[in-house]
Protein backbone atom coordinates (compact mmCIF):
# COMPACT_ATOMS: atom_id res chain seq x y z
CA UNK A 1 0.00 0.00 0.00
CA UNK A 2 1.20 3.49 -0.85
CA UNK A 3 1.77 6.32 1.62
CA UNK A 4 0.67 9.87 0.81
CA UNK A 5 2.04 13.11 2.23
CA UNK A 6 -0.97 15.43 2.42
CA UNK A 7 -0.01 19.09 2.39
CA UNK A 8 -1.48 22.40 1.20
CA UNK A 9 2.03 23.21 -0.08
CA UNK A 10 3.80 21.54 -2.99
CA UNK A 11 7.46 22.52 -2.87
CA UNK A 12 10.14 23.00 -0.25
CA UNK A 13 9.82 20.73 2.76
CA UNK A 14 6.95 18.55 1.42
CA UNK A 15 8.98 17.83 -1.70
CA UNK A 16 12.11 17.00 0.31
CA UNK A 17 10.22 14.64 2.60
CA UNK A 18 8.59 12.86 -0.31
CA UNK A 19 11.90 12.41 -2.09
CA UNK A 20 13.64 11.02 0.98
CA UNK A 21 10.82 8.92 2.43
CA UNK A 22 9.36 7.63 -0.82
CA UNK A 23 6.01 9.33 -0.28
CA UNK A 24 3.42 10.54 -2.79
CA UNK A 25 2.64 14.24 -2.44
CA UNK A 26 -0.98 15.40 -2.69
CA UNK A 27 -2.74 18.66 -1.87
CA UNK A 28 -6.19 18.35 -0.24
CA UNK A 29 -7.84 19.16 -3.59
CA UNK A 30 -5.73 16.58 -5.40
CA UNK A 31 -6.56 13.99 -2.75
CA UNK A 32 -10.29 14.50 -3.21
CA UNK A 33 -9.89 13.85 -6.94
CA UNK A 34 -7.44 10.94 -6.57
CA UNK A 35 -8.97 7.81 -8.12
CA UNK A 36 -6.35 5.58 -6.49
CA UNK A 37 -7.34 6.30 -2.87
CA UNK A 38 -8.01 2.63 -2.25
CA UNK A 39 -4.35 1.91 -2.87
CA UNK A 40 -3.23 4.28 -0.08
CA UNK A 41 -2.71 2.73 3.34
CA UNK A 42 -1.46 5.75 5.29
CA UNK A 43 -1.60 9.55 5.12
CA UNK A 44 1.16 11.69 6.61
CA UNK A 45 -0.57 14.99 7.33
CA UNK A 46 1.72 17.98 6.89
CA UNK A 47 -0.31 20.95 8.08
CA UNK A 48 -3.70 20.11 6.56
CA UNK A 49 -6.64 21.31 8.69
CA UNK A 50 -9.45 20.21 6.40
CA UNK A 51 -11.13 17.20 8.00
CA UNK A 52 -11.24 14.27 5.59
CA UNK A 53 -13.92 11.63 5.28
CA UNK A 54 -13.46 7.92 5.91
CA UNK A 55 -10.31 6.48 4.43
CA UNK A 56 -6.71 5.55 5.30
CA UNK A 57 -5.17 5.99 8.71
CA UNK A 58 -3.86 9.53 9.25
CA UNK A 59 -0.74 10.52 11.18
CA UNK A 60 -1.50 13.86 12.86
CA UNK A 61 -5.29 13.89 12.45
CA UNK A 62 -6.64 16.94 10.63
CA UNK A 63 -8.80 17.82 13.65
CA UNK A 64 -5.70 17.94 15.87
CA UNK A 65 -3.81 20.04 13.33
CA UNK A 66 -6.79 22.41 13.10
CA UNK A 67 -6.45 23.13 16.82
CA UNK A 68 -2.67 23.47 16.88
CA UNK A 69 -2.45 25.58 13.70
CA UNK A 70 -4.95 28.16 14.95
CA UNK A 71 -3.19 30.44 17.42
CA UNK A 72 -6.28 31.09 19.54
CA UNK A 73 -7.43 27.47 19.64
CA UNK A 74 -3.91 26.33 20.45
CA UNK A 75 -3.58 28.77 23.34
CA UNK A 76 -6.98 27.69 24.67
CA UNK A 77 -6.10 24.00 24.51
CA UNK A 78 -2.75 24.48 26.23
CA UNK A 79 -4.37 26.64 28.91
CA UNK A 80 -6.98 23.94 29.53
CA UNK A 81 -4.18 21.41 30.02
CA UNK A 82 -2.41 23.78 32.45
CA UNK A 83 0.57 24.26 30.15
CA UNK A 84 2.12 27.74 30.49
CA UNK A 85 1.42 29.95 27.47
CA UNK A 86 1.39 33.57 26.44
CA UNK A 87 -1.22 35.64 28.27
CA UNK A 88 -4.01 36.41 25.79
CA UNK A 89 -7.32 38.18 25.41
CA UNK A 90 -9.96 38.79 22.75
CA UNK A 91 -10.98 42.11 24.31
CA UNK A 92 -9.54 45.27 22.83
CA UNK A 93 -10.18 47.17 26.06
CA UNK A 94 -8.11 44.72 28.08
CA UNK A 95 -5.32 44.88 25.50
CA UNK A 96 -5.34 48.69 25.80
CA UNK A 97 -4.94 48.36 29.57
CA UNK A 98 -1.96 46.04 29.02
CA UNK A 99 -0.44 48.61 26.70
CA UNK A 100 0.06 51.06 29.57
CA UNK A 101 2.63 48.75 31.18
CA UNK A 102 3.63 46.29 28.46
CA UNK A 103 3.93 45.91 24.71
CA UNK A 104 1.12 43.95 23.03
CA UNK A 105 1.11 41.71 19.98
CA UNK A 106 -1.99 41.84 17.80
CA UNK A 107 -2.81 38.82 15.64
CA UNK A 108 -4.80 39.66 12.50
CA UNK A 109 -4.29 36.22 10.91
CA UNK A 110 -4.60 33.28 13.30
CA UNK A 111 -3.10 30.81 10.79
CA UNK A 112 -0.11 32.85 9.58
CA UNK A 113 3.48 31.73 10.11
CA UNK A 114 6.87 33.45 10.45
CA UNK A 115 5.21 36.41 12.22
CA UNK A 116 3.40 37.40 9.01
CA UNK A 117 0.02 37.60 10.73
CA UNK A 118 0.89 39.81 13.67
CA UNK A 119 1.79 43.37 14.54
CA UNK A 120 3.64 44.68 17.59
CA UNK A 121 2.21 47.62 19.51
CA UNK A 122 4.85 49.02 21.85
CA UNK A 123 4.24 50.01 25.46
CA UNK A 124 2.65 53.41 25.85
CA UNK A 125 1.44 53.52 22.25
CA UNK A 126 -1.88 52.84 20.58
CA UNK A 127 -3.50 49.89 18.84
CA UNK A 128 -3.78 51.14 15.28
CA UNK A 129 -5.50 48.20 13.55
CA UNK A 130 -9.17 47.28 13.62
CA UNK A 131 -8.82 43.73 12.26
CA UNK A 132 -7.18 42.12 15.30
CA UNK A 133 -8.65 38.73 16.27
CA UNK A 134 -6.37 37.99 19.22
CA UNK A 135 -4.10 39.97 21.56
CA UNK A 136 -1.15 38.52 23.45
CA UNK A 137 0.84 40.31 26.10
CA UNK A 138 4.48 40.66 25.12
CA UNK A 139 6.68 38.27 27.07
CA UNK A 140 10.16 39.68 27.88
CA UNK A 141 12.07 36.60 26.78
CA UNK A 142 15.76 36.04 27.26
CA UNK A 143 15.87 33.01 24.98
CA UNK A 144 13.65 31.65 22.23
CA UNK A 145 13.96 28.09 20.98
CA UNK A 146 12.23 25.54 18.79
CA UNK A 147 11.89 21.91 19.80
CA UNK A 148 11.09 19.42 17.03
CA UNK A 149 9.26 16.39 18.40
CA UNK A 150 8.45 13.01 16.83
CA UNK A 151 6.78 10.21 18.77
CA UNK A 152 8.77 7.01 19.17
CA UNK A 153 7.64 3.39 19.48
CA UNK A 154 7.49 3.74 23.28
CA UNK A 155 5.12 6.72 23.04
CA UNK A 156 7.81 9.16 24.14
CA UNK A 157 8.94 11.99 21.88
CA UNK A 158 12.33 12.09 20.22
CA UNK A 159 13.46 15.71 20.14
CA UNK A 160 15.77 18.11 18.36
CA UNK A 161 16.47 21.32 20.27
CA UNK A 162 17.31 24.52 18.37
CA UNK A 163 17.98 27.97 19.81
CA UNK A 164 17.71 31.32 18.07
CA UNK A 165 20.53 33.86 17.90
CA UNK A 166 21.16 37.17 16.12
CA UNK A 167 23.05 37.13 12.85
CA UNK A 168 26.52 38.63 13.10
CA UNK A 169 27.19 42.14 11.84
CA UNK A 170 28.94 40.76 8.78
CA UNK A 171 25.57 39.43 7.55
CA UNK A 172 23.42 42.49 8.26
CA UNK A 173 23.42 43.54 4.62
CA UNK A 174 22.23 40.06 3.61
CA UNK A 175 19.15 40.57 5.82
CA UNK A 176 18.69 44.25 4.87
CA UNK A 177 19.45 45.29 8.44
CA UNK A 178 20.80 48.68 9.40
CA UNK A 179 21.66 47.66 12.93
CA UNK A 180 21.45 44.92 15.53
CA UNK A 181 18.31 42.78 15.07
CA UNK A 182 15.50 43.76 17.43
CA UNK A 183 14.52 41.35 20.20
CA UNK A 184 10.73 41.74 20.08
CA UNK A 185 9.94 39.46 17.13
CA UNK A 186 12.64 36.93 16.32
CA UNK A 187 12.20 35.63 12.79
CA UNK A 188 14.64 34.82 10.01
CA UNK A 189 13.59 37.90 8.04
CA UNK A 190 14.39 40.06 11.05
CA UNK A 191 17.91 38.66 11.41
CA UNK A 192 17.44 35.68 13.73
CA UNK A 193 18.78 32.24 12.86
CA UNK A 194 19.21 28.96 14.71
CA UNK A 195 22.61 28.75 16.39
CA UNK A 196 24.98 25.83 16.15
CA UNK A 197 26.42 23.83 19.02
CA UNK A 198 24.07 24.91 21.79
CA UNK A 199 23.35 22.99 24.96
CA UNK A 200 19.92 21.36 25.01
CA UNK A 201 17.57 22.86 27.57
CA UNK A 202 15.91 19.77 29.04
CA UNK A 203 13.10 21.77 30.64
CA UNK A 204 12.16 23.16 27.22
CA UNK A 205 12.23 19.67 25.71
CA UNK A 206 9.93 18.37 28.46
CA UNK A 207 7.53 21.29 28.03
CA UNK A 208 7.44 20.74 24.26
CA UNK A 209 6.49 17.08 24.76
CA UNK A 210 3.63 18.09 27.07
CA UNK A 211 2.35 20.60 24.50
CA UNK A 212 2.49 18.03 21.71
CA UNK A 213 0.64 15.46 23.80
CA UNK A 214 -1.99 18.02 24.81
CA UNK A 215 -2.78 18.69 21.15
CA UNK A 216 -2.75 15.02 20.13
CA UNK A 217 0.14 15.35 17.69
CA UNK A 218 2.72 12.72 16.79
CA UNK A 219 5.16 15.16 15.19
CA UNK A 220 5.72 18.89 14.89
CA UNK A 221 7.74 21.77 16.30
CA UNK A 222 7.05 23.72 19.47
CA UNK A 223 8.22 27.32 19.86
CA UNK A 224 9.20 28.05 23.45
CA UNK A 225 10.48 31.21 25.10
CA UNK A 226 11.91 31.76 28.53
CA UNK A 227 13.72 34.15 30.86
CA UNK A 228 15.24 33.68 34.30
CA UNK A 229 11.80 33.40 35.94
CA UNK A 230 9.44 31.69 33.52
CA UNK A 231 9.20 29.37 30.51
CA UNK A 232 6.16 29.15 28.22
CA UNK A 233 4.90 27.87 24.88
CA UNK A 234 4.40 30.42 22.12
CA UNK A 235 2.92 28.19 19.40
CA UNK A 236 3.05 24.79 17.72
CA UNK A 237 4.01 24.36 14.08
CA UNK A 238 2.45 21.36 12.35
CA UNK A 239 4.32 21.93 9.08
CA UNK A 240 7.76 23.32 9.98
CA UNK A 241 10.30 24.19 7.32
CA UNK A 242 13.07 21.59 7.25
CA UNK A 243 16.65 21.77 6.07
CA UNK A 244 19.97 20.31 7.13
CA UNK A 245 19.95 18.62 10.52
CA UNK A 246 16.18 19.16 10.89
CA UNK A 247 15.48 17.35 7.63
CA UNK A 248 17.80 14.52 8.67
CA UNK A 249 16.00 14.26 12.03
CA UNK A 250 12.63 13.85 10.29
CA UNK A 251 13.93 11.44 7.70
CA UNK A 252 15.09 9.17 10.52
CA UNK A 253 12.32 9.47 13.09
CA UNK A 254 9.31 10.29 10.90
CA UNK A 255 10.46 7.46 8.67
CA UNK A 256 10.36 5.10 11.65
CA UNK A 257 6.90 6.37 12.64
CA UNK A 258 5.62 5.76 9.10
CA UNK A 259 7.06 2.25 9.02
CA UNK A 260 5.37 1.37 12.32
CA UNK A 261 1.99 2.57 11.07
CA UNK A 262 1.94 1.09 7.58
CA UNK A 263 -0.76 -1.46 6.93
Amino acid sequence: MRTVLLSPWRGGTPRRLCQNLNLIRRTPAEWEMDKAKNKVGLIVNWGCTKVLGAGPKILNPCSAVAVAANKLNCLKRLHEKEIPTLEYTLKRGEALEWLTTSSVVGHFNLHAHSAQGLELFKKGGQITREDIHLYTKYFPKKTECRVHCIQGADGKYRSLYLEKGRVLEGRWEEFNLEGTPETYIRTYDKGWIFKRNVSTNLAAVALAAKAMHACGLAYGAVDIMFNDKKMLVGEINTAPGLEGQCLAFYITHLGELITRNKL
